[in-house]
């Protein structure tokens, strides 16, 4: 059985007021992805090597190579260039008008070629350019770009979900435009969905095209002579390629320097593969890590629950996921943010599709019970084994009658404090419905209410019930997956004149995004005496949030003393203002500046790859993150550098 180790870094998330949290980041945490697409290039020409990966949530994420050579890649964003295109990007790096700058091509789903310029050498800074003219594209984002006939003009090859690929090529007349060459490039036909990349593996003179299809191995077609646009089928399978993974896609590079052409292989799953050429002059592979970045995923739609099962002291977490098994992870020192997978089969417990595990002692017998939502609307229960108290066992299928439309998950806590449990239940759809347990210790619900949020404008609503603050009510946390804000938490808490009913707080609970269908759970993981947030998300990923002392900031009180003054002008403003701030002459690497509600809640981040060593000015038009414009109020700042504080300013919004 292989062991995942997860190895923790720290990176702080949020800074200031109310509920404090750090994300845990490094080494598997925060990484999930499904789709992946992986480029290799040193974009900033530092020695050091950029791999960008596309992925379903439509963002890239960018890691750099700690040290030449090396196969250890650490990440720098989950959002390069803030790039975000809403779902599966694919890039490629080429430079299209052959001005030394990079060209950055993102497409996605919907086969839009999205077209960024690198604004300056070496520079991750890239401006965008607007669209690529393509003529006749389809719907496809299965492509790769190369000059197979070295006439200084780039050919763009795309997949066809029927198996063929389409030859465009660069216009003579515009760089940014591509025209149809052949509709039915070599006549090739993999007869399913094709995945193409070129690149000339064994450095003869002649290029492979190798097309990635579902289920099977790549594709190897040769061109058949130098500069020719024919390509000839020479292996239906590359040798030591036998994935069986859906979605591949490949990209080359001599990562160590050894000779040798490194392949890495996105897949459907996310997880990217590494292969090594066998020989310099052969075009086989051997696989040499499945997990290449060692990130914690564990396929698809990951959800949590953590818990002591076994009283040892040391935790224990159950992920759900979409084929309905469970993954068993168990904390491999107290109070340690380190984790190791034992199984991904817990119990051998399978209900079919889309598990969403809870666990909860019931009958308060100190024997727990595990509850299983699924994708039916039900929930399965099984209950621990006296004897062995990792072993559960089969109780029953829908649970306390409860059922919803689909992809149940729910929230267990006696609300009113009567005895009696409350079951919050979420759903595919958007209910967010209560139900009542009929009697102390029984294993039956009843129905209270239906949608008690009264909104079902969201879907794949998770909710997780705890009380932050220690305020003696609940907050309901939930986790949304559809529509506008998917991926975030909505934060609501318990009405003081009726237990029953929950008022919103934040619909962006701590700031906090993890790409799609947000599943959050609590638990204090260090046990510092702070529940901390543990969330897994559709690409089976898992993010971790730890919490801190909370922080609060008075009208007049000074935060801190730092390095950095900032000011604003005009302040008190509306609708924009200019945030400007000096810069010593020992501060040359990238900053962030943060701004921040007076609730905690971040509205707005500035990337600044290339401060100035003098007046830096950053303007504010007043909007959030999804360009809506915020409300009145007071406003703070915070200009950071890996973690570490620059300089915060406070700044007021009056309408």
């Amino acid at each position: 059985m292989k062991k995942v180790f997860i190895l923790c870094t720290l990176c702080y998330y949020a800074l200031l007021f109310g509920q404090v949290y750090e994300e845990i980041l490094g080494n598997g945490y925060g990484l999930g992805m499904n789709f992946s697409k992986p480029i290799i290039e040193d974009i900033d020409n530092d020695g050091l090597l950029d791999l960008l990966i596309g992925h379903e949530d439509g963002r890239l994420n960018h890691f750099e190579q700690v040290e030449i050579n090396s196969y250890n890649f650490e990440l720098v964003s989950r959002k390069f260039n803030n790039i975000d295109i809403s779902h599966e990007s694919v890039p490629n790096l080429v430079d299209l008008d052959n001005d030394g700058l990079f060209d950055l091509i993102v497409t996605g789903i919907y086969a839009s070629y999205y077209h960024y310029e690198q604004i300056s050498n070496n520079s991750y800074e890239f401006a965008n350019q607007g669209n690529i003219n393509i003529s006749a594209s389809g719907t496809e984002n299965a492509y790769c770009i190369y000059d197979i006939d070295s006439d200084g003009l780039y050919d763009l090859f795309v997949g066809n979900n029927t198996g063929t690929i389409t030859h465009y090529e660069q216009s003579e007349d515009d760089f940014n435009t591509f025209i149809l060459a052949e509709y039915y490039f070599s006549g090739i036909n993999t007869f399913d969905m094709a995945f193409p990349s070129i690149y000339d593996i064994n450095n003869d003179g002649l290029l492979e095209l190798l097309i990635g299809v579902n289920q099977t191995g790549l594709y190897h077609y040769r061109q058949t002579s130098s500069n020719a646009n024919q390509f000839e089928l020479q292996n239906a399978m590359t040798v030591g390629v036998n994935d069986q993974n859906h979605r591949k896609n490949a990209c080359f590079y001599d990562i160590d320097s050894d000779g040798l052409i490194d392949m890495l292989l996105g897949t459907q799953d996310g997880l990217l593969m590494h292969y090594e050429q066998t020989n310099c002059t052969q075009v086989s592979f051997n696989l040499i890590n499945e997990n290449f970045l060692n990130v914690l995923d564990i396929g698809w739609d990951s959800h949590p629950t953590c818990y002591d099962i076994d009283n040892d002291g040391l935790l224990d977490m159950l992920l759900g996921e979409i084929l309905g098994q469970i993954y068993y992870f168990r904390q491999c020192e107290p109070e340690t943010f380190q984790f190791e997978i034992i199984t991904d089969s817990f119990c051998g417990i399978d209900v079919g599709y889309f598990s969403t595990p809870l666990i909860y002692d019931i009958h308060n017998d100190d024997i727990l019970d595990l509850i299983i939502g699924e994708y039916n609307g039900h929930l399965d229960h099984y209950s621990q084994n006296n004897l062995n108290p990792l072993q559960f066992e089969f109780q029953s299928t829908n649970y306390g009658s409860i059922s919803l439309d689909h992809n149940i998950v729910i929230a267990i806590a006696d609300l009113n404090n009567d005895g009696l449990l409350d079951i919050i239940a979420g759903s595919l759809y958007g209910f967010l419905n209560h139900y009542k347990q009929v009697e102390v210790g029984s294993n039956d619900f009843v129905l209270q209410t239906e949608n008690i949020i009264n909104n079902n404008q969201d879907g794949y609503l998770s909710p997780v019930l705890t009380d932050l603050d220690g305020d003696g009510y609940f907050d309901l946390l939930v986790g949304l997956g559809r529509w506008d804000n998917c991926g975030t938490i909505t934060h609501y808490e318990q009405s003081v004149s009726d237990p029953f009913q929950f008022e919103l707080v934040t619909p962006y609970f701590c700031g906090i995004y993890v790409g799609d269908r947000a599943r959050p759970a609590i638990c204090d993981i260090d046990n510092d005496g702070r529940e901390d947030l543990i969330i897994g998300n559709s690409e089976g990923g898992l993010h971790i949030f730890r919490r801190l002392d909370e922080v609060a900031v008075q009208d007049d009180q000074v935060i801190a003393k730092y390095n950095v003054d900032i000011i604003n002008f005009p302040n008190p403003f509306n609708p924009s203002t200019t945030i400007c701030f000096e810069l010593d002459n020992n501060i040359s690497e990238k900053l962030k500046l943060e701004i921040f509600n007076i609730k905690g809640q971040k509205v707005k981040d500035f990337q600044i790859e290339h401060p100035k060593n003098k007046k830096n000015d950053i303007t504010w038009n007043g909007t959030d993150y999804k360009n809506q414009n915020v409300s009145s109020g007071v406003y703070y700042c915070i200009l950071s550098q890996k973690s570490k504080i620059l300089g915060s300013h406070k700044m007021i919004l009056l309408k």
